[in-house]
């Protein structure tokens, strides 16, 4: 069942996005009205608290360990409505076969590659400014995202696609974002004989 989080404003303040959560969307030329991105790993740091109606809509095997930090094991829609302006920065990761440790990649001078792009627009006295970073999935690497927006912002998730971050460390394999689609080939019969290593995320 799908759950909508409200993160106008304030309402942002008990997600974590960075670093369990891997962003996927093709980034604008022009910015429009809206903007929707894919997100898979958000963690919602104090369900029980502050989201109860999530509460009653998760699994049983998560629900009964409560109170706890949940990691969204699932794509998510994060969506923005009257988008004024914003700015998008992106530090591209270093291509390695190896991907439980990613690093920044570096130019000539040992400083790290930065690409940015800035949509200007004319903000509205009522906007406010939206700051988040993620690990972009494509062009992998480390993107921090503001937007200045008048309207709503919602993130849409699936509720039975929630973890407890016990069992996100338990089994990383099974939960973490599936970078190398390992899963996926498996699931075609196609799957590599060794699973790729995956980034963990600290334990909340």
């Amino acid at each position: 069942m799908r759950h909508i989080f409200d993160l106008s404003g304030q309402g942002g303040g008990g997600f974590e996005f960075f670093p369990g959560a891997v962003a996927a969307f093709r980034i604008p030329d022009i910015l429009g009205n809206s903007l929707a991105l894919l997100v898979w790993g958000v963690i919602v740091l104090e369900p029980e608290e502050e989201h109860p109606q999530l509460c009653q809509l998760l699994p049983t095997s998560v629900r009964e360990h409560l109170p706890t930090s949940l990691y969204h094991a699932g794509w998510g829609t994060l969506t923005f409505e009257n988008v004024d302006s914003g700015e998008i920065t992106l530090f591209p990761y270093t291509p390695t076969f190896h991907l439980e440790e990613l690093r920044l990649l570096e130019d000539d001078k040992k400083q790290p590659v930065r690409l940015s792009r800035k949509w200007q627009g004319t903000d509205t006295l009522d906007s406010f400014e939206y700051v988040f970073a993620f690990v972009l999935e494509q062009p992998l690497g480390y993107v921090t995202l503001k937007l200045r927006a008048s309207g709503s912002v919602t993130l849409s998730v699936d509720s039975q696609a929630f973890v407890t971050m016990d069992q996100l460390n338990r089994f990383p394999e099974q939960y973490l974002h599936d970078i190398t689609r390992t899963r996926q080939l498996k699931e075609m019969g196609q799957g590599p004989p060794t699973s790729c290593p995956n980034r963990r995320v600290p334990n909340r």
